[in-house]
């Protein structure tokens, strides 16, 4: 950002010089586009290593098509 600091998350949208951008865990912020300095993409998940591993086929499973939910309702 323009003042320094740094944010990570997914941006979500960005409409009228606003992008709203989701964090790790799950909170939404707007900031505006002209106070952002610079953005990156890693290239790496937010999630950490290994956590699914500690997951049944059938958890995993359930993971997955939940997030699949979140998406379909726009969440």
């Amino acid at each position: 950002m323009k003042d320094g600091s740094m944010r990570m998350g997914f941006v979500t949208s960005e409409q009228d010089g606003v992008i709203t951008v989701r964090d790790i865990s799950g909170t939404a912020t707007e900031f505006k586009r002209a106070d952002v300095k610079e953005e990156q993409h890693p290239g790496t998940s937010m999630m950490p290593a290994g956590l699914a591993a500690g997951l049944t086929t059938q958890e995993f499973t359930d993971l997955v098509e939940y997030l699949v939910s979140l998406k379909q309702q726009g969440g």
